[in-house]
């Protein structure tokens, strides 16, 4: 077959030269013909290509498929095809590979000629769409972007960059050093050079030459082996801020390739970071009142296991108050039950600013809320009878135009931190009641 191989030769010279692999097959879908880049692609010499069925070289899983290939390049000679396969290499592994078919007239038969491309690049991007659509957490979807730009670009780094309510983060990476700190937008003396910043001076999509860089970032990035960076802005429809940060040998990719690819792996991430949104904008809805915005039964139950941990680890002790406030039906049916909401609200309000932000507070019912503090543990009755005192006096003092000044009655368990989160609302409930049935308007411990 090196006869038919050499045969071949003067009749492809151009495809020799050719970065894109190139292989011929006969009619009996026998390798006839290869350049060095196909070569190269599998990891495998000409002489042990060239009268190999090429069939052999395809997965097992897609035989049936390389068939109809086959026989649609036939029957559609003015036509192309594009599809993925893996091919077998030298070493025995699987290749993703994309290729792109033809036939061709020759003395000895109809011939079909494949241009080969490494499909590795476009299979991970395919993965990390897969991982946006199907609601994989957004690090999981961006740790497989970071790792498409890796194949796609070989000597590269890569970042996905966040920066929400909480701070910033970089929640995927393939850089180090000084580099994680550029993309957390914390290097230091740096300001104005984080990835959000560099992408509000630029546009979406900032491409930057190590010479246009602070010295210091400069610096980090040749020792990295670096020429340049580019950042690509990402939408965020929670509000947040995040960037796509790709640090590359040649800053030329940026310019040439990375530019025009942003658009794609931007796209994909910003899917991610919609599906987290949703998905943070369910979680929140189920554990918070739509009234007043506080926690609700779930939302609270979650909450009181970490905060009794928590006290007992800080020598702490638990409180927990139950409030009920006074007379809402007389408000509901005299007045209406906007009237009823609206005191609803107030008190939320007022009884979240007399606990303070370290307090959990909760609407568990109707009228009826709860508050979850800690406090030192020789101070915890003073400290809970306190805010009792606080919340009371905040409610009798706040009237306004609608619904006038409001009372609660309040059961309190200073040891809450001792029983389960069930048992302490059960006995907090109980000395609730018993105050209200003393007269309402009071607390019981």
């Amino acid at each position: 077959m090196d006869d038919a191989g050499r045969m071949w030769d003067g009749d492809l010279w151009l495809a020799e030269s050719l970065a894109d692999a190139v292989v011929v097959v006969d009619p009996a879908a026998t390798i006839v013909w290869v350049n060095d880049a196909f070569c190269a692609l599998v990891d495998t010499a000409r002489h042990d290509l060239l009268g190999a069925p090429g069939l052999e070289l395809l997965h097992p899983e897609e035989l049936a498929r390389a068939v109809d290939g086959i026989d649609f390049a036939k029957q559609f000679p003015g036509r192309t095809s594009v599809a993925p396969y893996r091919v077998r290499k030298g070493d025995g592994s699987w290749l993703d590979i994309e290729l792109k078919s033809g036939v061709i007239d020759h003395p000895t038969g109809e011939h079909l000629v494949l241009v080969v491309r490494d499909g590795t690049s476009r299979q991970a991007i395919s993965r990390a769409l897969r991982s946006a659509a199907s609601g994989d957490p957004f690090e999981r979807t961006a740790v497989l972007t970071c790792d498409a730009i890796g194949r796609r670009w070989p000597n590269t780094g890569a970042a996905v960059s966040f920066r929400g309510g909480e701070g910033q983060e970089v929640v995927a990476h393939e850089l180090s050093g000084p580099l994680v700190d550029h993309a957390r937008g914390t290097f230091p003396d740096e300001d104005g050079w984080a990835p959000w910043d560099l992408c509000a001076r630029a546009g979406d999509v900032a491409v930057l030459d190590v010479d246009e860089l602070p010295q210091a970032l400069a610096k980090a990035a040749v020792a990295e082996g670096f020429g340049g960076c580019a950042v690509a802005r990402v939408h965020d429809p929670g509000g947040g801020s995040c960037c796509l940060v790709v640090w590359f040998d040649h800053v030329l990719i940026g310019r040439l390739e990375f530019r025009h690819a942003a658009d794609e792996l931007c796209e994909v991430l910003g899917l991610a970071l919609a599906r987290r949104h949703h998905s943070w904008q369910l979680w929140h809805l189920a554990r918070h009142d739509a009234l007043t915005g506080l926690l609700n039964r779930i939302g609270f139950f979650e909450r009181i296991e970490p905060e009794q941990a928590a006290a007992r680890s800080d020598d702490e002790a638990m409180a927990l108050l139950y409030l009920d406030l006074d007379d809402l039906k007389r408000v509901n049916d005299g007045d209406g039950h906007a009237r009823g909401d609206h005191l609803l609200i107030r008190t939320a309000r007022l009884i979240s600013r007399a606990a303070g932000p370290e307090a959990v507070v909760a609407r568990i019912g109707g009228d009826e809320f709860v508050v979850l503090c800690r406090f030192p543990a020789p101070d915890v009755v003073a400290r809970s009878e306190a805010l009792a005192a606080a919340i009371a006096g905040s409610l009798a003092a706040s009237g306004d135009d609608i619904v006038g000044p409001a009372s609660v009655s309040i059961g309190i368990v200073a040891d809450a931190g001792t029983a389960s989160a069930s048992q302490a609302l059960e006995r907090a409930d109980a000395a609730m009641y018993r105050a209200k049935a003393a007269g309402k308007a009071r607390y019981s411990f």
